[in-house]
């Protein structure tokens, strides 16, 4: 029965003289978004954070869990003794309810965060692999692609069960630096940097106003927001596009501190990349944009770029 959640705080494990104030913020957040789930109760454990369910579903626990900032990953877990009879046993009733679905090929991994425990990761999985594959018929491994796995937290505090791994946003805990306040236009530069400055702690200040009755954006980039974007090559491409129809109208831009002033668009919204017509449109924009051979002093590479922002969650 899955009766914990297991919390992973990830890069606050590299903190050290204020790691401990950090893991506060994330577990009383955590605490806070689930408030109203009166059944359930919590135990910190150093880099581990473990709810207790009593019981509880854990369907709507799972969607809040994923937009706390400062949390790396998190598990729904068994917990049973850590002895190898207790861990075959709990393993076996996890993995029958998940052949239920069809799946055949596993693999089990450990790790053996009790250094007393008196068998080594590879000599549990060993064992554990060679009882699950006694007792179930047509079990295939496979330690590359499987389509089950079956992972073995083995901790002084009991030993945690599980096969699927939900990743959260990361980052830091919120508001640990300062507070954010983000209104967007209809470009996506100030989407991706106020949730990236979120992640990483940092503050981001952008202000809707108005003129004789027209609407503007303002944005006053937050502390270490200069890490993520290179304000002068920014600067240097919306001047390029400037009167192309190709984002927001610029009115005003800082090519060093990066602040920004530009038309704020009604009824904007994000892409679905799962409609074929908005897809349709964006690529007609992308070929209308291409075709415009702009050119700037730069060079941009996107794959490196996606790999910049991808390394940062």
């Amino acid at each position: 029965m899955e009766d914990h959640i297991l919390i992973r705080y990830g890069e606050l494990a590299l903190k050290k003289s204020n790691r401990n104030q950090f893991i506060n913020r994330i577990n009383n957040s955590i605490k806070r978004a689930l408030s109203h789930y009166e059944k359930l109760a919590y135990d910190s454990r150093g880099l581990r954070f473990y709810i207790i369910l009593n019981g509880t579903d854990t369907a709507e626990i799972v969607e809040i869990l994923q937009k706390i900032p400062g949390i790396y990953s998190f598990s729904v877990v068994s917990k049973c003794n850590s002895n190898l009879d207790d861990i075959c046993q709990n393993a076996y009733e996890i993995l029958s309810q998940e052949l239920q679905s069809g799946l055949k090929t596993i693999k089990v991994d450990t790790n053996r965060g009790d250094k007393n425990f008196p068998m080594t990761s590879l000599e549990i999985t060993k064992e554990v692999s060679r009882f699950l594959f006694k007792k179930i018929e047509g079990l295939t491994a496979d330690v590359h692609n499987p389509e089950i796995t079956i992972h073995l937290d083995v901790r002084y505090e009991g030993t945690f069960i599980f096969t699927k791994i939900y990743y959260g946003m990361g980052g830091m805990p919120a508001g640990s630096i300062g507070k954010v306040m983000l209104m967007v236009s209809g470009g996506i530069d100030s989407v991706v940097a106020g949730y990236l400055t979120l992640k990483k702690g940092m503050t981001n200040r952008s202000y809707i106003f108005s003129v004789n009755n027209q609407k503007y954006i303002m944005r006053i980039p937050g502390e270490g927001t200069d890490q993520l974007i290179n304000r002068k090559n920014e600067a240097d491409v919306y001047n390029a596009i400037d009167g192309k129809n190709i984002c927001d109208k610029l009115f005003y831009i800082n090519s060093k501190n990066g602040m920004k002033i530009s038309a704020f668009v009604e009824n904007s919204r994000c892409c679905n990349p799962f409609d074929v017509n908005d897809l349709s449109k964006c690529m007609k924009k992308l070929k209308e944009f291409h075709d415009l051979k702009i050119k700037v002093s730069h060079k941009f590479d996107i794959f490196q770029q996606i790999d910049f922002y991808e390394s940062l969650w």
